[in-house]
């Protein structure tokens, strides 16, 4: 009757027990939740921190077009006034090398 597998199966008992005893599935679930709640928080902190990238991205992104659209619109106005210089060293009858 006690032979080797009597005494795993009590040893089995005795380790399960002890582990109810000293409420460890408890402690195990408690940190468990904890570390659940804080990647919960990280995962939330990522998220604001995503949100305000991509809306710096795009005030970014704004701005760089407006400045584009202004440079465009000073080059054609360089354009334009070195077209009338032209013209009008032309109608002098000096025309630029």
């Amino acid at each position: 009757m006690f032979d080797e597998s009597f005494f795993v199966a009590l040893s089995f008992v005795t380790v399960i027990g002890a582990f109810l005893y000293l409420k460890l599935p408890q402690r195990l679930l408690s940190a468990l939740d904890t570390k659940s709640a804080e990647i919960a928080d990280a995962l939330e902190q990522a998220r604001k921190l995503r949100e305000d990238a991509e809306a710096l991205l795009a005030d970014y992104e704004a701005r760089s077009a407006a400045r584009l659209q202004k440079s465009l619109e000073a080059t054609k106005i360089t354009l334009k006034i070195t077209d009338w210089f032209l013209l009008l060293e032309a109608s002098m009858g000096n025309p630029l090398p």
